[in-house]
């Protein structure tokens, strides 16, 4: 009956961290193309990889990647540093930036069920074509919110 006790207690604490809403980044605002063109390829594929899929919501700012890293690396820890880039070259000129933070305690990606990632300059995965660059994609940094 302890163990029972034990294990349901630490259930509801997992799931409190998990249901905790996120903190955004002041200013920063939805995109709902992003977050709709996500909604239609997830709507097309297998149900067995829509469940691997979760919810990802879009959200931007034109406030640098440094600054947005900052706010959230006070926030939650990071996760996969070896994930991280930072100002790495980009072909044609200018730099990219990544970064992912566990927003539940897992610091693996693959076995979080709640995680953030930051990104600059805004690669778009919505064109027909695959990934292209938004306009003013390189004064944009995009904030992409997952749940499992």
């Amino acid at each position: 009956m302890k163990k029972l006790l034990g294990i349901l207690v630490l259930l509801l604490c997992a799931s409190t961290v998990w249901a905790a809403p996120v903190k955004l980044y002041p200013g920063a605002v939805q995109d709902g193309s992003e977050t709709g063109h996500f909604q239609a390829v997830k709507a097309k594929s297998s149900p067995a990889l829509r469940a691997k899929m979760g919810q990802e919501t879009f959200y931007v700012t034109p406030d640098k990647f440094e600054k947005v890293y900052a706010f959230y690396k006070k926030l939650y820890p990071e996760t996969n540093l070896s994930l991280r880039k930072l100002n790495v070259p980009m072909h044609g000129g200018g730099v990219f930036s990544e970064a992912y933070f566990c927003l539940d305690g897992i610091r693996n990606l693959r076995r979080s069920k709640h995680w953030l990632k930051i990104q600059s300059p805004f690669i778009s995965a919505a064109g027909s074509n695959g990934p292209h660059y938004r306009a003013n994609a390189e004064n944009l940094t995009v904030i992409v919110v997952v749940s499992k």
